[in-house]
């Protein structure tokens, strides 16, 4: 069953830090409630957003559909809250709860209300940033819930990071018009090249995946790899000798990190003076 008051709550929710900041929320007709203006107005919030035509709160004279005039406007108003009903063309009209404006106040420039334009100028965010997800987004079909939410939070992540980025960096391949996936690709690298490398160091891994990973890695990532990479602590058998044989050798092949022994493997020797050389 789906749980009552979901929406306020999740408002209710994401609106705890900025409580008594004389801030405003703008919500979409899914979010809008009578009850939440109320509650957000008493934590020193206000709010603007469109209501559903179904909310009991409305007056049936908001809810007349047989107008003719054009840019008309019906007011409403509370101690608190203002209610308008606008409509944009014939037939066709829209809701919207207020508690920042007090006046029946029309914008001159487009013959609108002054809540209209207002919610108008504000309620992009979240369209924007449904635009910019659905862009460039990792999310996949999966039944699983933890994974969907992962996915979400991963694309919404990515997005913040990116208008960081480019408020700190403004002239980061300002001339690129696809340079947020340039941004992207570069971060998917740097979360992956951790597990690339630790895999590459994996015993038993075929040289054609060895190979492909040092196409990616450079000489200085693959090297430091290495020498972060710690030992065998224990003896083990040489993967080359047969079994009646049976040699165990701590010392390793540096390519396959496998236990061998000294007749099946060479030692490379250098000079002092080499050694020193950079």
């Amino acid at each position: 069953q789906r749980a009552q008051g979901l929406a306020a709550k999740v408002v209710e929710l994401l609106c705890q830090p900025f409580h008594h900041t004389n801030r405003n929320i703008t919500c979409d007709n899914y979010f809008t409630d009578l009850s939440l203006a109320q509650s957000l107005f008493s934590k020193g919030l206000t709010m603007v957003g469109t209501v559903r035509k179904n909310k009991r709160f409305i007056p049936q004279k908001f809810l007349q559909t047989k107008r003719t005039n054009w840019e008309t406007s019906i007011f409403g108003f509370t101690k608190n809250f203002t209610l308008v009903s606008y409509t944009p063309r014939p037939r066709k009209f829209v809701i919207l709860l207020s508690s920042m404006h007090y006046t029946p106040s029309i914008d001159e420039t487009n013959n609108k209300p002054e809540i209209v334009s207002y919610y108008n100028k504000t309620k992009g965010g979240v369209d924007l940033l449904d635009q910019l997800v659905h862009e460039y987004m990792s999310k996949r079909k999966c039944n699983r819930w933890p994974m969907a939410y992962f996915t979400s939070a991963l694309d919404c992540c990515g997005v913040a990071a990116y208008v960081i980025w480019t408020k700190l960096y403004p002239q980061w391949n300002e001339k690129v018009n696809y340079r947020r996936r340039l941004f992207l690709t570069s971060i998917a690298e740097s979360l992956v090249k951790p597990h690339i490398y630790r895999r590459r160091e994996c015993p038993g891994l075929q040289k054609r995946t060895r190979k492909l990973i040092d196409q990616f890695q450079n000489d200085k990532e693959v090297e430091s790899a290495r020498t972060n990479e710690p030992g065998p602590s224990k003896k083990r058998r040489c993967h080359i000798c047969p079994a009646k044989k049976a040699r165990t050798q701590k010392q390793i092949c540096s390519l396959c990190n496998k236990n061998v022994c000294n007749e099946h493997s060479t030692t490379k020797r250098s000079c002092n003076e080499c050694d020193n050389v950079d």
